[in-house]
């Protein structure tokens, strides 16, 4: 089964939605206004969807809103982190659901998605809000300032960012993000989490790992902050500014070049390693 529908809207949001693909696309002749064409293979999983418009975000999520979750929800959720995603398992159904959705040009994007879902994702030039989990695999273009979590075995790809990062990966997810422009980032690694910077620039950078790995080709300009324990591998390539680490266990942290503090120019170095 098919439907189309225009819905108002310069924000879209996808929470909690059991999809098998999700297309995200700009239409520059779209102003203030989202197309949604979704399809699914009896009609029963888009006849279970809600579409809202609320404070000029279109959010679209299961016509049932999600049951709040409870300390017996903590208790029994798998996995480290107690107060991380509660996802209620869809059994052995494998979804259907399809959707194929056109917004305007810099439209901030919010996704809360879990299971094998494929994402893929246009330059939309907004915000970016992404929470992965289970095994979603997704390649989102350029966007602003980002805000991600990732956990279980998410795969995410993204073009570029100019704005300031927000990073939460864990289990054994993995992030690339090909090119970086902002004020500052913060990376919090945990597990087997794996994350890619590529070339770029930022003004401070904070990272705490508790394994995991990290590879940063961009640029940090100003002060570098780092905080490790266990088995992790972190590397930067290239920190103007002062350095200050501190890290026990087996782990393996390395600053590849130093800028202006290499001419006597401002930039401390305080390493620390128990």
């Amino acid at each position: 089964m098919e439907s189309m529908e225009l819905y108002e809207g310069e924000g879209l949001a996808v929470l909690g939605v059991a999809v098998r693909r999700l297309d995200v696309r700009v239409e520059n002749c779209l102003a203030g206004q989202i197309a949604v064409h979704a399809r699914d293979a009896d009609g029963s999983e888009i006849a279970a969807l809600a579409f809202r418009t609320r404070g000029g975000t279109l959010r679209i999520g299961p016509l049932r809103e999600p049951r709040r979750r409870t300390w017996l929800d903590r208790l029994l959720r798998r996995g480290a982190d107690p107060d991380g995603p509660f996802e209620v398992a869809r059994g052995d159904v494998a979804p259907t659901l399809e959707l194929d959705v056109r917004v305007p040009v810099c439209t901030d994007l919010r996704l809360l998605l879990g299971g094998a879902a494929c994402v893929r994702v246009g330059d939309v030039g907004g915000r970016l809000d992404l929470d992965l989990s289970g095994e979603v695999e997704a390649a989102v273009g350029a966007g602003l300032a980002a805000r991600v979590r990732l956990s279980g075995a998410a795969r995410l790809d993204i073009a570029g960012t100019e704005g300031a990062l927000d990073l939460d990966l864990r289990g054994a997810s993995g992030l690339r993000i090909a090119g970086v422009a902002g004020p500052d980032a913060t990376l919090r690694l945990r597990e087997q989490a794996s994350c890619s910077l590529g070339a770029g620039e930022v003004e401070t950078f904070a990272l705490v790992a508790d394994g995991g790995t990290a590879e940063i080709e961009a640029t940090v300009v100003c002060d570098l902050s780092f905080t490790g324990k266990g088995r992790f591998q972190v590397g930067f390539a290239r920190v103007l500014g002062g350095v200050e680490a501190s890290w026990s266990g087996g782990g393996g942290f390395r600053v590849d070049a130093r800028g202006p503090a290499e001419a006597g120019m401002p930039g401390a170095v305080a390493l620390t390693a128990a």
